[in-house]
């Protein structure tokens, strides 16, 4: 047998203990047998260590794996639960990774071409021409930006594993009780800017959800939590002139203790001959690009505003793009402690989904609006609220939300902090 064969063995009968090792414990949320779906894909690539579809499928199955183990970490109390908890997520997390760098070691033009079916998650409608496509280039840096976010995950449940045996780990469900949230010193206010755009002034690009959903999220947190309406600025259907100077008198208006949250929902565009991202206002033209607004614009106001924190939430086509800059994977790893995070400044940003479209009757907009609303906690960090329903939106569509820090704009690794009313 040769050397590569002896390691993958090694790999998928390590794959296979965590598993249905697991099956034996008395606990429902860790119980893990294998599928015949991965039983067959493990036999696939002891049979043929170039099956790159057997490689990509079991990478994306135990990554995925990974996360749900992650979650229910948050969600239990139980110290021996979330030992074993931690080793199934870094289990999962290693061997996703070493499956998807063998992936994309195979990959190449000719494979995507030829398995157009097993790749659609990752085409792509050009809303010019209005031909959907799927490149190489696409699924590969998909891929990547998995493998980081999978790394990222892989390094936190490491340092949780190593703080749960040293005691110095706090799970979130655990967090209100254990008295270290309830001492922030909250001198600034909330403030958002809230914009949705379905009325466009070329009328083939209406959308109906839009202007919707952003009176929604205008009523979930002016009557929820900590949002004033004297604070809070709604834009039905504006231009890009009227965002950019609602943006401007934000700057003016916000100091350094002030929280702002911005959301955008609309129509967005990626362009990749310029590597840029745009919203578009009720004015924009999709031929011309002089009434669009860029991601570099966003960075530059956001730059401007003196808040402590700002996150941005867009739900719009290629909201990915506002990442473009910087790996959106680069997370928090230390454990969650809600005062540390309160006083460092942040800038993050919450997206739909990464370089792709996204439905108008907006999936992901229904399960942000969900946790909102049924989140019990006084305080909610903008992480903690992304991991409440990230699944959600994966498991119901093609879509993959992102998370992460906003490049170039000031963020010092805090986070924006959700509070509830009393």
């Amino acid at each position: 047998m040769s050397k590569i064969k002896i390691i993958f063995v090694v790999v998928i009968q390590f794959v296979l203990n965590y598993s249905f090792g697991q099956s034996n414990q008395n606990i429902d949320i860790i119980s893990n047998p294998v599928s015949d779906q991965e039983k067959l894909l493990l036999h696939r690539v002891t049979t043929n260590e170039n099956d790159v579809l057997a490689y990509f499928d079991l990478a994306w199955i135990l990554s995925r794996k990974a996360y749900y183990y992650r979650a229910a970490i948050n969600l239990n109390i139980d110290t021996t639960r979330n030992h074993l908890l931690f080793a199934n997520v870094i289990n999962a997390a290693d061997s996703a990774l070493l499956f998807f760098s063998k992936a994309t070691g195979l990959l190449n033009p000719t494979v995507v071409k030829n398995n157009v079916q097993h790749f659609q998650d990752y085409q792509r409608r050009d809303i010019r021409t209005g031909e959907y496509t799927i490149k190489y280039e696409d699924v590969i840096y998909d891929i990547e930006r998995k493998k980081g976010q999978i790394s990222a995950l892989l390094l936190e449940a490491c340092r949780g594993s190593s703080n749960l045996l040293n005691n110095n780990w706090v799970p979130v469900a655990k967090q209100e009780l254990s008295g270290n949230t309830k001492n922030i010193d909250l001198k600034g206010k909330y403030y958002a800017l809230i914009i949705g755009v379905s009325d466009y002034q070329n009328y083939k690009l209406n959308l109906y959800r839009p202007s919707l959903d952003a009176q929604k999220l205008h009523t979930i947190i002016t009557t929820t939590y900590s949002f004033e309406n004297e604070n809070v600025t709604l834009l039905l259907n504006p231009t890009r002139q009227e965002i950019l100077t609602s943006l401007y008198n934000l700057r003016r208006q916000l100091n350094k203790e002030d929280n702002l949250l911005i959301f955008y929902a609309g129509h967005g565009m990626y362009d990749e001959e310029a590597g840029q991202g745009y919203w578009w206002p009720k004015d924009a033209d999709s031929e011309n690009p002089s009434n669009w607004l860029s991601n570099s614009d966003l960075r530059d106001q956001i730059r401007g505003i003196k808040a402590l924190h700002i996150l941005l939430i867009a739900d719009a086509c290629f909201s990915g793009g506002i990442f473009r800059t910087r790996s959106a994977e680069k997370i928090q790893t230390a454990d969650i402690d809600i005062i540390s995070l309160y006083k460092l400044p942040s800038r993050r940003a919450i997206t739909s989904g990464t370089l792709t479209t996204v439905p108008d009757n907006s999936v992901f907009f229904d399960y942000l609006c969900k946790s909102l609303e049924t989140n019990s906690n006084q305080f909610l960090g903008s992480q903690v609220l992304f991991n409440s329903f990230r699944l959600n939106v994966i498991n119901n569509t093609f879509q993959v939300p992102q998370e992460g820090v906003i490049s170039e704009t000031g963020d010092e690794g805090g986070d924006f902090i959700f509070i509830r009313k009393h």
